[in-house]
């Protein structure tokens, strides 16, 4: 099969990814009849005289409550503090020690922030100073996986003694079945240098469940596009790993070969005839990607559209809702537990939680920035 441009990359909103096998689930498990939380937004952040929102990536936080909104488009990563006062742009751009050539991800590890350089192809330390601002430390140079069916790395995690979690998933690529489809993903252990410790590989689906953002269509390619399975490390070595079809949470530590599930049976949504027509619209109805789409779509929707844990180890779970209110969560204790269930802004998309509080994107006219404080119930 021929290769998948970058156009069909654009309108995937979330990805699908399913296991081999379907976890065994004893019953069907209904949202609605957990309590309710109220969830406010607490601040909002918009465009200031020295930065502006554009193409946002991603948001991350640290111990103290301030966070970073990562622009790679822009080569920006701008900072904020906890009350959401802008500090300034800690990308230096360019190829010298300390300088960035182009935003990959970026990761807080108590007073360093490790952030990927894409075009040099190289992590950078740096250290924070007294004055809300990051010194260069070091920096070592990426060595990639040597699978040629693999890319990345597409994000990295640092733990509590500064090693890193570095995940590569399947190439922008498909093939045919019989071809041999690779079907897994790596995870990768690192020293705070860059030597590599360990690795584990991860299984993925052979197809994909895409959401377009303008009007719910749905697109199947051959194998993820570039994106991870959805993967949350935490910082003592814990890695926990979503299948969405179901809410089926795999729970593991690399190097370790004990691993704890956690399944809940949800309902979803069926694929219709209308949704099937609006996914395969755009395309020539004798192209190769129009026969393979139509004849591997799924049977359902997804259940779970997105999965961030938090520091005490509980599940914020965004279940895909078709009617509103649209933005519904799920929380879920350490030990697979539902807790309580809240309503999100609409169009709002959380990047992470912490201390009960989502930080995220809400696209009005402009992208700007909230923070939503849930009620602890």
């Amino acid at each position: 099969m021929k290769r998948i441009t970058a156009c069909f990359l654009w309108i995937a909103l979330l990805t699908l990814s399913c296991s081999e096998s379907e976890p065994e689930t004893t019953e069907w498990f209904d949202p609605a009849t957990l309590p309710e939380a109220d969830a406010r937004v607490e601040l909002t952040v918009t465009d200031g005289e020295d930065f502006f929102f554009g193409n946002i990536f991603d948001l991350i936080v640290n111990d103290r409550g301030e966070f970073t909104v990562s622009q790679p488009r822009e080569n920006q990563l701008l900072f904020f503090d906890r009350e959401g006062e802008f500090q300034g742009n800690l990308i230096n751009e360019g190829a010298g020690p300390g300088e960035v050539g182009g935003l990959g991800f970026s990761q807080f590890h108590e007073d360093r922030l490790l952030i990927f350089d894409r075009f040099n192809s190289r992590f950078n330390w740096f250290e924070r100073e007294e004055d809300n601002t990051y010194s260069y430390e070091g920096s070592f140079t990426h060595e990639g996986v040597e699978d040629p069916n693999l890319s990345g790395p597409n994000s990295a995690f640092v733990l509590h003694d500064e090693r890193i979690v570095t995940s590569y998933s399947p190439a922008f690529q498909a093939v045919e079945p019989e071809e041999g489809d690779p079907d897994y993903g790596i995870l990768r252990l690192l020293d705070r240098d860059g030597q590599v410790l360990d690795e584990k590989v991860h299984r993925h689906s052979a197809r994909e469940f895409m959401i377009d953002r303008r009007n719910g269509a749905m697109l199947v390619g051959a194998r993820p596009l570039g994106k991870d399975p959805q993967i949350h490390v935490s910082p003592d070595g814990t890695v926990y790993y979503n299948w969405n079809e179901q809410l089926n949470i795999i729970r593991f530590t690399i190097g370790d070969t004990d691993t704890t599930e956690i399944n809940l049976k949800l309902p979803a949504h069926e694929v219709t005839e209308a949704d099937r027509d609006a996914a395969l619209s755009d395309y020539d109805s004798e192209g190769e990607f129009y026969k393979y789409a139509s004849a591997h779509l799924p049977e359902t929707k997804p259940v779970v559209k997105s999965m961030m844990v938090d520091e005490s180890g509980r599940y914020w779970i965004n279940l895909y809702r078709e009617e509103p209110p649209h933005n519904k969560w799920m929380v879920v204790d350490d030990q697979g537990e539902p807790e309580f269930r809240f309503y999100a802004p609409e169009h709002f998309e959380a990047h992470a939680v912490r201390d009960h509080r989502l930080y995220g994107v809400q696209e009005e006219e402009l992208p700007v920035v909230k923070i939503v404080g849930v009620e602890s119930l």
